[in-house]
């Protein structure tokens, strides 16, 4: 039975939330977000950023999520620095 896109949209965005707030929360990305079927545009970009970060061995939060997106051109395409504060601040 498929889960409905209302509860995947609230875990992929729990799980982002905690893993901008507590680094060692990375183990949930691989886990609980699938790249390829990440409901939301904008959160398979994060996942990738996030990725990417953790590759380089660069903190994951606000500021480094925001630069990295910014020089690839992407912040805009997941609605902006706004859309990443929503997610540092998403109530649980």
């Amino acid at each position: 039975m498929a889960i409905p896109k209302t509860i995947r949209l609230f875990d992929e965005i729990s799980v982002l939330h905690e893993i901008i707030n507590d680094n060692s929360k990375i183990h949930k990305l691989r886990e609980c977000i699938d790249p390829y079927s990440v409901s939301i545009k904008r959160h398979r970009i994060l996942r990738q950023a996030i990725g990417h970060l953790y590759y380089l061995q660069h903190p994951i939060n606000l500021t480094s999520l925001a630069w990295y997106l910014d020089d690839h051109a992407l912040l805009d395409a997941i609605g902006g620095s706004s859309y990443l504060q929503f997610i540092a601040d998403f109530p649980r």
